[in-house]
């Protein structure tokens, strides 16, 4: 398979806080190809001393209702991506981790979107001594039975986190 060019004049089409609606020439066509831009960010699997793994619900806006997910976020100007895991895992959740391994930089929906999601296994996560509760998001503790059948029940369906906790997992930290 030939290599593709990258693309070379990108017009911004729309943009909001959230995301950019971008456009190109596909480099192996003359078609325009559309993606969406947003800022990386960082996801973090996190495990208490007692082996609860937290997950979050919020609602989501794009699907209608809410969804329970890993705590992640977008990276602010100027940070790192384990300063943006640290600062959304305790923001989302109100605990704090005594360390966070990085799991690695992947992609979600690569056909259209060209963020990278950064992903962190949190080690002994505790209840943060301060902590200003985030409207509209619920911190669930959960053990890895529980985890496996709300996977298998469809109750949690976000592919990333699953993603991440199979990372995890393989690589001895669960």
């Amino acid at each position: 398979m030939p290599r593709a060019k990258p693309a070379r004049r990108v017009r911004t089409i729309y943009k909001t806080p959230w995301f950019a609606l971008e456009s190109f020439k596909h480099p192996h066509n003359s078609q325009s190809y559309y993606r969406l831009t947003s800022p990386d960010s960082a996801a973090v699997l996190a495990v208490t001393p007692d082996k609860k793994i937290i997950i979050v619900r919020q609602y989501r806006p794009a699907i209608g209702k809410s969804d329970m997910e890993l705590p992640a976020g977008h990276m602010n100007k100027g940070e790192t991506p384990v300063q943006t895991a640290r600062r959304e895992f305790l923001e989302e959740t109100g605990y704090e981790c005594e360390s966070f391994v990085p799991l690695g930089m992947y992609r979600v929906a690569n056909s259209r979107l060209n963020h990278k999601v950064y992903a962190f296994f949190g080690r002994n996560a505790r209840p943060a001594k301060k902590y200003v509760r985030e409207k509209g998001i619920a911190r669930i503790l959960v053990s890895e039975k529980q985890f496996h059948q709300l996977i298998k029940q469809r109750k949690f369906v976000a592919i990333a986190s699953i993603g991440f906790y199979y990372l995890a997992k393989t690589r001895g930290l669960i």
